[in-house]
């Protein structure tokens, strides 16, 4: 099974109203591993309220502002699902953040909060344009 094929079925069960990352949590749990990061970055295309951006510059201390707000997740490099980057950095908590940088920009950022302010405070952080909100 490919981790995209793993999300999946993770969103399958999750639409009978359990949360995708609940889910993913408990498999983990049962299965005694950590499933790849890329499933987290995933299970965020099953998410009303994602909002998704693209190719836009982000402040150098994005990351460990969202790490002050966020728990942080697993942080991979070089590979971003379908180009390279430098990193991606994932968290998780109150809201679900995706972010993958390349020479201080994003190549993309994937994030779900369902607070509204909360959504508005990380947007911000990531300086992600008005357009993608």
């Amino acid at each position: 099974m490919t981790w995209n094929e793993a999300a999946f079925r993770i969103l399958d069960m999750s639409s009978g109203g359990r949360d995708g990352a609940e889910l993913l949590a408990e498999a983990e749990r049962r299965m005694g591993c950590r499933l790849p990061a890329a499933v987290r970055d995933a299970l965020l295309r099953g998410v009303d309220d994602a909002m998704w951006s693209f190719d836009h510059e982000v402040p150098r201390d994005a990351a460990k502002d969202l790490a002050a707000l966020l728990r942080q997740g697993p942080t991979t490099y070089g590979w971003a699902h379908n180009q390279g980057c430098d990193a991606v950095y994932r968290f998780d908590g109150k809201a679900r953040v995706s972010v993958a940088l390349a020479d201080g920009a994003a190549v993309w950022t994937a994030t779900a909060a369902p607070d509204p302010e909360l959504r508005t405070v990380i947007a911000d952080t990531l300086c992600i344009p008005a357009s993608d909100r």
